[in-house]
């Protein structure tokens, strides 16, 4: 059979990108770009240029598969309930071959694929069920078809569970780490309980914990006015981490009294620059010598989860709702912009070092080099610092010394994350509004925070007792005697017996 995809290298963005193109049948002379493969890539532009390209071959091998296994034949080809059938099958003659017996006539033997080793074979099977998990993620397919996927996997005849399974990454190396973290085992987020920052406690840390204790210092301590900018910044946007260490200055503008915030690809947005429009990648090259922070290694490394965004590779920040919360950002933000920042880069630039479009910096040198100069870009390990030096003070301000970065506590940066979305669930946003706020690629991402927790059951509970006390709910007959008046009753005959002497 003749093959039915072929894989190209061309310039997307500024960037070379290997694009799949298929075809319907053997006859087609056009194909059709694979374009939900294309946004695959762009939302993991860490991965090397041979890993995507393997990428792209293993999910046209699929697609030829599909094409020529003979249930599509019989049922409408487009039906994405026989993808999970199909991909048992695949896993199977992607080890095996498909060549079994050249005097017989069978479907697969069309393909003429030779038998492949293990490795081989499981790295391939790999790569299509993460791009499946992508598909999921961003609601092309339902995420209940591919519960079945991991079950193909592991009874496709002579494939174990293990060499199908994403866990064998845990143990060898592997080139492509984003295909482990797209296809690792995931419980639907509905069904975990949201770990938020303790909403109580959030003026306090945000205004009194990012000042060092020094109590010789007349001025009641050493500021870490990045630290508690970033801090604000996670609070009142919702953004990840990460997500805040690639914001540019530019990201950011007054327009009157109100501030307005972007969250742009750090890879793919472009901008005009001197009359020509550029991506980040190629602003970062020409104007900086430098590359997008997902592409770098060590310190200055900063990665990009894939996330629902507009086609011009920029999404609006919508600001919390708690009130004073963004105005309390923006006023933080000014000041960095015209006082703090600008002290820091001068003492950058007699150091020798240039610009960059960073908006977060590191007022402290650190080492020799770029990497460790004052003023180099704010890096994971300063901000995971700054937050656990301040977590700390928080727990001796309100009394409580159990308060330690933990997850399980929502006192990690993520934690702010959470109570973002926490509060939009509280003040009634749906989940397809929570998603787009939240950018979440996949809907079940914004269920968890729409999901009742076991404090919020127990107060419907409550709630509900009232209004059938109340006699605003009737919702069976309690026949003669209430049960509220059994209880009044109970409680009074108890009352009695221990006033009456022995």
């Amino acid at each position: 059979m003749k093959q039915r995809h072929v894989v190209v290298t061309q310039n997307m963005d500024g960037s070379d990108i290997p694009v799949l193109y298929v075809y319907r049948d053997s006859d087609s002379e056009k194909g059709e770009r694979v374009e939900n493969l294309m946004e695959f890539f762009r939302n993991n532009p860490s991965s090397s240029m041979r890993t995507k390209r393997n990428v792209a071959d293993a999910v046209g091998l699929f697609h030829d598969f599909y094409s020529a296994w003979p249930l599509t034949a019989r049922a409408e080809p487009d039906d994405p309930r026989l993808v999970p059938q199909a991909y048992k099958a695949f896993c199977t003659h992607v080890r095996k071959g498909t060549d079994d017996d050249a005097n017989t006539y069978h479907w697969h033997n069309l393909l003429k694929w030779p038998p492949r080793t293990e490795a081989e074979a499981s790295r391939i099977s790999n790569y299509v069920r993460a791009y499946f998990r992508f598909l999921a993620d961003t609601d092309e397919v339902s995420s209940s078809l591919l519960a079945r996927f991991d079950n193909g996997a592991e009874s496709s005849g002579t494939n174990r569970k293990h060499d199908f399974s994403i866990l064998r990454h845990l143990s060898k190396p592997s080139p492509v780490r984003w295909v482990a973290r797209a296809d690792a085992d995931r419980r639907d987020p509905a069904q975990s309980q949201i770990l938020r920052f303790p909403p109580t406690h959030l003026t306090t840390f945000l205004h009194e914990c990012f000042v060092s204790d020094q109590a010789a210092d007349p001025t009641g301590g050493c500021r870490d006015e990045t630290g508690r900018l970033f801090a604000a910044l996670l609070a009142a946007s919702g953004m990840r981490l990460s997500e805040g260490l690639n914001c540019w200055v530019s990201d950011f503008e007054f327009r009157g009294n109100r501030l307005l915030g972007h969250l742009r690809h750090p890879v793919f947005y472009s901008e005009r620059w001197a009359g020509q429009l550029m991506s980040r990648k190629d602003l970062l090259r020409k104007l900086y010598g430098l590359k997008p922070r997902p592409e770098l290694g060590g310190s200055q490394k900063a990665g990009w989860k894939g996330m629902k965004m507009p086609p011009d590779y920029s999404a609006d920040i919508y600001w919390s709702p708690i009130p004073n919360l963004s105005k309390y950002f923006a006023e933080l933000f000014s000041d960095y912009i015209l006082n703090v920042r600008p002290s820091i880069m001068a003492k950058r630039e007699r150091a020798g070092y240039p610009d960059h479009p960073y908006l977060l910096v590191c007022a402290e040198e650190s080492g020799s080099g770029p990497d460790g100069a004052i003023g180099r870009p704010y890096t994971a390990a300063a901000a995971y610092h700054a937050w656990q030096s301040a977590i700390t003070r928080l727990g001796r301000k309100v009394g409580d010394t159990s308060l330690v970065p933990d997850k399980r506590k929502g006192t990690t940066p993520h934690g702010l994350r959470h109570l973002y979305g926490f509060t939009l669930a509280k003040c009634g946003f749906t989940e397809r509004e929570i998603q787009e706020a939240m950018r979440h690629r996949s809907i079940r991402s914004s269920r968890a925070y729409t999901a009742h927790a076991p404090e919020d059951i127990h107060a419907l509970l409550e709630e509900a007792s009232d209004r059938i006390r109340g006699g605003h709910v009737v919702p069976f007959d309690m026949g003669r005697l209430s049960l509220g008046e059994a209880l009044d009753g109970l409680s009074d005959r108890r009352f009695r017996n221990r006033l009456s002497p022995g």
